[in-house]
């Protein structure tokens, strides 16, 4: 969101009252309104924001003298009021000297403001309290004789000459209008110091201070407080805290129990337990918090600690270990360096970078810049502009140079694991890399990474890489592998890779390949160009332009086959068609056409189709054989052009030749049950003449069975026959010509 701040006549008003207030007690606030606006300029909505104060030497430099931290500020119709000096205190000379001051607003992630507000000179009112008078008694370096008189003078106003000693041992403890002294035992000297083994010890508990050094110990000699510096403080008037130190340095302040201040310039510990090591603009406020040193930090929480550094701000329990305008104000969080980072949630850590923020309770940012754990026990582990806003969320890294690039999980248990872009928005989703990625649907949707992948409002979905892949239309447990352009659009879809593959209906699968569409449950396009699976459990294994329109149809490959009928196949091919249900075609331009036929066409002709149901059409103008062994040597052909079988009769693969008794065989011949006949299968009218199989096998003993007869046998016994009938015919016609002669014979004479 585009925000600006817009300032308001209330900060006026209110800088202009602190004005009259030069000479008086001046408040080392100043309090400022502002408004803040979307890009369109309507107001926000209403609640708390972070918001950043810093105070500048110029207009656009990165000069900053004072630094409020990100407090949380309540805005209500898009206003919002903030005391600035609150905490931390400015600086005592913030203001002095002729001077111009700038203050820049930064709104929670938002880059500052660009236009720096001019701070009026009446905010100057700060410096009256203590450096005008003061400046104005500097300037009057002389008085002029005779130039004040009696009349000028009032004796409660002006000292008199001090007329008055007292004696060795004893000191002036207070001058009297008249100018006579009262005297008061030194109880320091003497026999109240002891030295040790070159020691010097008190020998009471004496509160110690550097003399001639402008230092104030407040409290009485019972208690113990050093004070080693140059025009520092220990305690505060009238109370008596105990073990206050000032080690040393200069404008130091240490006024409460057992608060210590070793150094540096201008720090103050103003609480009970309170350690500053040194630095100069250091502020601890509350009980037992530690600053190390550095410039301009607050320690204002109690037990807080800040390593170093500037313009730090830590709260209760928490820790800032260094770096520039942290603000660890979450109870017991952790920054351990870097700049301009805000620990808001309780038990928060910011491991180091800029301009990150911890908002959720337990929530971590481990570097990087620009980056939210808005959730609570939220992490990012690094990157820029990453925001972690579901509680238990985590972003390992990843990100951009500008916000738009940013990852962002917006449920609980979201992980993105790096790259750029990437959201993942409903619980348990994942993303583990790549750039403009976007998971959403309940219960663990993964995208593991690549570009421009979504899976949207879909549970349990999941898209290895690729890019522009895409699970919807709550397709839960839907896969893509990779690939690119993919769709998933059903629960179950599994589209491994490929391009441009889509899958419509439940438990459908496209393997690979390009264009291919699953568009009915349980279909299967394994791979190749612009198939299509759209009957229940049909399959396309492969190929181009297929389509497996049926429920259960099947085509292996080849090109432009299609497989109408339920439970149709093709195996491959091309120009195809199975239309009839269980139909078969394969080769190139079977047509099956019926239900139950087998229609295989070689490449020789036009289409070949069937002209009945439960036909078996073949094809083959090379020729046809059919063997029944495994060494190819047993079988039919048909022989290219033939419209017989031909039986394989090679005296090469005969044997046990016996010689037939062709008397016998005539007389079995002529036994033999000769008769006409129809099979039970065809109509009545088709009519056979011939033996039946059980009395040829009786007579013959031929063949494999009685129930069958050879297409062989039958033609040998017909030719054995044959020759003995030649045989028989040949002795008769020598019988009539012998008998023809005789007769001739007879007749001749």
């Amino acid at each position: 969101m585009t925000r600006m701040v817009t300032l308001t006549a209330t900060l006026i008003i209110v800088v202009l009252a602190l004005a009259s207030l030069a000479t008086a007690d001046v408040p080392q606030m100043i309090n400022y309104q502002g408004r803040l606006t979307d890009g369109t300029g309507s107001p926000v909505a209403d609640g708390p924001y972070l918001i950043n104060f810093k105070i500048y030497g110029s207009a656009a430099g990165d000069d900053s003298l004072w630094y409020s931290g990100f407090k949380s500020v309540t805005v209500t119709d898009g206003l919002f009021t903030y005391q600035l000096g609150t905490s931390p205190s400015f600086p005592h000379d913030l203001f002095e000297g002729d001077t111009t001051r700038y203050l820049g607003i930064t709104v929670m992630t938002d880059d500052e403001i660009t236009e720096r507000t001019k701070i009026i000179s009446v905010a100057y009112a700060y410096h009256a309290l203590r450096a005008d008078s003061a400046q104005y008694a500097a300037e009057a370096a002389s008085v002029t004789a005779g130039s004040i008189g009696a009349t000028e003078v009032k004796s409660n106003e002006v000292q008199l000459r001090v007329d008055g000693t007292c004696p060795p041992g004893y000191y002036i403890s207070q001058v009297n209008e008249d100018g006579s002294v009262i005297c008061v035992e030194d109880q320091f000297g003497g026999s109240n110091w002891s030295v040790t083994d070159s020691v010097l010890y008190t020998n009471n508990y004496w509160g110690i201070a550097r003399g001639g050094a402008d230092n104030l110990l407040y409290g009485s000699n019972a208690y113990t407080m050093v004070n080693l510096g140059i025009a520092c403080t220990t305690g505060t008037s009238p109370f008596s805290p105990t073990y206050s130190t000032v080690g040393g340095g200069s404008w130091n302040v240490a006024d409460h129990n057992y608060c210590t201040v070793a150094g540096g310039i201008k720090n103050r510990a103003t609480a009970h337990g309170v350690t500053i090591g040194g630095g100069r603009f250091n502020e601890a406020t509350e009980s037992d918090a530690t600053i190390a040193g550095g410039y301009s930090n607050i320690a204002s929480g109690s037990r807080s600690t800040i390593g170093g550094g500037r313009d730090n701000s830590a709260s209760y329990y928490s820790t800032v270990g260094g770096g520039k305008y942290n603000d660890a104000s979450g109870d017991y969080s952790t920054i351990g360096g870097g700049s301009e980072n805000a620990t808001a949630g309780n038990y928060s850590i910011i491991g180091g970078g800029e301009l990150n923020v911890a908002n959720g309770n337990r929530s971590t940012v481990g570097g990087g810049s620009d980056n939210t754990a808005a959730g609570d026990y939220t992490t990012v582990g690094g990157g820029k502009f990453n925001k972690a806003r579901g509680a238990y969320s985590v972003i390992a890294g990843g990100g951009g140079s500008a916000e738009s690039d940013s990852n962002a999980t917006l449920s609980q248990y979201c992980t993105v694991g790096g790259g750029s872009h990437n959201v993942a928005v409903d619980a348990y989703c994942t993303v583990s890399g790549g750039l403009n990625n976007y998971a959403s649907g309940a219960n663990s949707s993964t995208i593991g990474g690549g570009t421009s992948n979504s899976i949207i409002s879909s549970p349990v979905g999941t898209i290895a890489g690729g890019q522009q892949n895409t699970i919807d239309n709550s397709a839960a447990f839907a896969v893509i592998g990779g690939g690119d352009n993919n769709s998933a659009s059903a629960s179950g879809a599994i589209i491994s890779g490929g391009s441009n593959n889509a899958v419509t209906d439940q438990f459908g699968t496209v393997s690979g390949g390009i264009e291919n569409t699953v568009s009915k449950y349980w279909a299967t396009v394994g791979g190749g160009y612009d198939n299509t699976a759209s009957g229940k459990a049909s399959t396309v294994s492969g190929g181009k332009s297929n389509q497996a329109l049926s429920d259960y149809s099947w085509i292996g490959g080849g090109q432009n086959n299609t497989a109408k009928g339920y439970g149709a196949s093709i195996p491959g091919g091309q120009n195809n068609l199975a239309l009839g249900d269980f139909s078969f075609a394969s080769g190139n331009g079977a047509r099956a056409n019926h239900d139950g036929t087998f229609v295989w066409a070689d490449a020789s002709g036009d289409p070949l189709e069937s002209t009945a149901p439960n036909q078996f059409l073949i094809r083959a103008a090379g020729g046809t054989k059919i063997f029944s062994n495994t060494e190819q040597s047993a079988g039919v052909t048909i022989h290219a052009g033939a419209s017989a079988w031909a039986v394989n009769s090679d005296r090469n693969l005969k044997e046990n030749f016996t010689i037939i008794d062709g008397k016998e065989l005539l007389e079995k011949i002529a036994a033999l049950p000769i008769s006409k006949w129809n099979y039970k299968t065809q109509s009545r009218n088709i009519k056979h003449i011939g033996p039946v199989a059980q009395d040829f096998h009786a007579a013959f003993g031929l063949g494999d069975d009685d129930v069958t007869i050879s297409t062989i046998d039958p033609a040998g016994v017909a030719l054995a026959g044959i020759k003995e009938l030649i045989e028989e015919n040949r002795q008769l016609r020598n019988l009539i010509e012998t008998l023809e002669h005789r007769l001739e014979q007879l007749e001749a004479r």
